[in-house]
């Protein structure tokens, strides 16, 4: 929730230093739980952003809530 709230307040701002660094922040937490899903898109986030590719920048962050629904579904199942 805390990381869902902080992904509403930069989503739309195109500040990409704080993009990295919820992608950053991410990367962490998936390292700790072995979240191997969360992993690949906070890698992929962080590789973008230091490519300054906006475009894909742009539709990773506005598909996050989805990956988190779908993590949610596993972690249900």
């Amino acid at each position: 929730n805390e990381l869902k709230e902080e992904w509403k307040n930069i989503k739309d701002g195109g500040d990409f230093s704080l993009i990295e660094e919820f992608a950053l922040k991410l990367n962490e937490l998936a390292l700790k739980e072995d979240i191997y899903l969360l992993e690949d898109y906070s890698k992929e986030l962080i590789k973008n952003v230091e490519a300054f590719d906006i475009e894909k920048v742009d539709y990773l962050m506005n598909t996050f809530l989805e990956l988190i629904e779908n993590l949610k579904a596993k972690l249900e199942n």
